[in-house]
């Protein structure tokens, strides 16, 4: 049974933090509204500071909102942990597990989430060739350049969510 394709919206979301040094609230993100299509590649992109990555960990439930509704597929998911939105996220760091290949780094979600070991080698090896990382299932991440080492977590993420929309910040 194929996924049904979900979009994401935002109405009007917004994140305060604390300042420490001055003990002041600030907006890291500010009454923000967003339509993603389903299916869709959307990058946010701005300079340093300005709320993409905050506005991606709220998406994924690593923050909430302190205003706002975010929708998943037309699904308010903000009272949802992590592990419950189907949503993944690309760290800046990458993340990658240092003990694992690369094969099993793009896996690693999909044995969580009890996948079947069939599908879960198809949809890996899709997406390694569709990275252009097909032949570079076995190599430790530490033998890996950037880029590939960025690839390789573009492609953990889109294993794990490849109906729905698919954001990143750069």
């Amino acid at each position: 049974m194929e996924k049904q394709k979900k979009g994401v919206r935002l109405e009007r979301i917004s994140k305060i933090y604390m300042d420490p040094k001055t003990g002041k609230e600030f907006y890291a993100v500010k009454d923000t509204t967003l339509d993603i299509e389903p299916g869709s590649f959307v990058t946010l992109l701005g300079p340093s500071g300005c709320g993409k990555t905050t506005t991606l960990r709220m998406i994924a439930g690593f923050e909430s909102p302190d205003e706002g509704e975010i929708y998943l597929g037309g699904e308010a998911i903000n009272h949802l942990t992590p592990n419950k939105r189907d949503t993944a996220m690309v760290f800046q760091s990458y993340a990658l597990l240092p003990h694992y290949n690369v094969f099993d780094n793009v896996a690693y979600g999909l044995k969580i989430r009890k996948v079947p070991k069939d599908e879960i080698r198809e949809r890996v090896m899709n997406i390694l060739k569709l990275v252009e990382m097909e032949g570079m299932e076995t190599r430790m991440t530490n033998q890996l350049s950037g880029g590939q080492q960025q690839r390789v977590a573009l492609a953990r993420a889109w294993s794990l969510n490849r109906e729905s929309c698919f954001l990143t910040s750069l």
